[in-house]
């Protein structure tokens, strides 16, 4: 297994609050610092950013025809 910088540690500890914006400029700034030096942080950070915009698309998902019948079955109860 390969060893983490010590650097890699801390971003790796902030790099969900730096995808989403949320640290101060201080710690940005560090983060951003690192990731100009360090290709496995890079990678994370790009994974991570993926993975956000990923399960960002809407997922539609057709019901089954069975539910569907019953629920049209139950509107029409409902409207008698």
């Amino acid at each position: 297994m390969n060893q983490l910088e010590p650097g890699c540690t801390k971003v790796r500890e902030l790099c969900s609050d730096y995808v989403d914006g949320e640290l101060d400029i201080q710690a940005s700034r560090h983060v951003a610092s690192h990731l100009g030096e360090c290709g496995p942080c890079q990678a994370l950070i790009a994974t991570l950013k993926a993975t956000i915009a990923l399960l960002r698309i809407p997922q539609h998902h057709r019901a089954p025809d069975s539910l569907r019948a019953r629920v049209k079955q139950n509107i029409k109860g409902i409207k008698a």
